[in-house]
């Protein structure tokens, strides 16, 4: 699973269209997930082992069966990801 969106990088003002961000990681206890996102500058960059162009962390509170798919809308919701799509 992945998301595709335009970004722009607040530091540099750079604007990367079809930015493609996937979830790296979770952890987490009974109260709190934390997932990790990696950015890309597009998917090929992804495949070809490019480095990211940013990394974001965000908490998701804990549900017994919570699935990528709850994270990935989870991810959606938040305003840097306003407009994502799956790809």
């Amino acid at each position: 699973m992945a998301i595709t969106k335009t970004l722009t990088n607040d530091e540099s003002g750079a604007t990367f269209q079809n930015a493609y961000a996937n979830i790296q990681y979770f952890h987490g206890d009974k109260i709190t997930v934390r997932y990790g996102v990696s950015v890309y500058f597009d998917a090929q960059a992804r495949m070809d082992g490019k480095h990211e162009i940013a990394n974001y962390n965000f908490d998701f509170p804990f549900t017994v069966g919570f699935t990528y798919a709850d994270l990935y809308a989870d991810l959606k919701s938040r305003p840097e990801f306003a407009g994502a799509v799956d790809c």
